[in-house]
């Protein structure tokens, strides 16, 4: 099935997309954003339906269900890192494609891209897991029969996507927060790419104090290949919760989150982050 296509000029949006924002004071991108940029151009598609209509859309009852992302996985060409030096973003323009993948009896996966006219290929490929949940009950829903016959109709097959979890060992980094009213979504709970915030935040204090081994400089300073997120709860406005980081004992350029809310010591989010290793030994970015 072909996806459609999509074309954003960053330059000119109001989505703060490629511009200096992007970039911290040493010039690196901010590593919160990297695996979030195709996720901000599908949010723009959904908020300016009238200017891509072509783009078939699936309907879904708001009145009883809500779509939450469950997880997410995505790749990030070393290419993109060549491209986004600091200053080279300006009037830029980019071609996003979505389509549909797979689906399950109660969830569906997005596959999207983002690529430039002057690549041969994408710079990231992702893959997002989107579940029906009901509205009364809080609980994943199985899909409904409209959406069902949508899928069928775009020949989508039916198969699960995973991301396995994690298991922190004894030794740790820890760091605390709390969840501000303006880290807040749509729907009250903090935002999908908060959680992202708080992890790199907790890293970079990780790296201050030496946690880590090889990650000595700025954590924007390298370049992250892959990430794996996995949502496992929600949070709300003045939730207190703990960050924890880890580091692969055998494998240097893969680290690991978990953020967990204190007051029900439940564990709501984790991702794993792999880097190119040749980023660990870079010069300046």
């Amino acid at each position: 099935m072909a996806a459609p296509r999509l074309v954003f000029d960053f330059s000119a949006t109001t989505i703060p997309d490629f511009d200096s924002r992007c970039f911290n004071s040493k010039g690196n991108f901010h590593s919160w954003l990297v695996d979030n940029i195709t996720i901000v151009c599908g949010t723009k598609k959904i908020f300016e339906p009238k200017k891509y209509q072509e783009e078939k859309t699936l309907n879904i009852n708001s009145d009883k269900h809500i779509l939450v992302v469950q997880s997410v996985k995505c790749h990030i060409d070393v290419s993109f890192y060549k491209k986004f030096q600091y200053g080279k973003y300006s009037g830029d323009v980019f071609i996003y494609n979505s389509a549909v993948y797979s689906r399950g009896q109660r969830s569906f996966v997005i596959r999207y891209e983002l690529t430039h006219p002057s690549y041969n290929k994408p710079f990231f490929v992702g893959y997002s897991n989107h579940v029906l949940i009901d509205k009364a009950t809080r609980k994943p829903a199985i899909l409904t029969k409209n959406m069902i016959e949508w899928f069928d109709n775009e020949r989508v097959p039916e198969q699960s996507t995973k991301i396995p979890r994690i298991t922190p060992p004894e030794n740790t980094f820890e760091d605390t927060s709390m969840v501000l009213s303006s880290q807040i979504d749509w729907y009250f709970h903090l935002n999908h790419s908060e959680y992202n915030k708080l992890c790199f935040d907790c890293a970079a204090k990780a790296v201050s104090k030496n946690f880590y081994r090889f990650f000595h400089s700025d954590i924007c300073h390298y370049h992250i290949k892959d990430t794996f997120k996995l949502q496992l709860g929600e949070c709300l406005m003045g939730d207190k919760l703990r960050i924890i980081t880890w580091q692969d004992e055998t494998k240097s350029e893969i680290i690991y989150f978990q953020i967990i809310r204190i007051s029900s010591n439940q564990i709501v989010f984790e991702m794993t982050v792999i880097y190119y290793k040749e980023s660990l030994s870079l010069g300046k970015l």
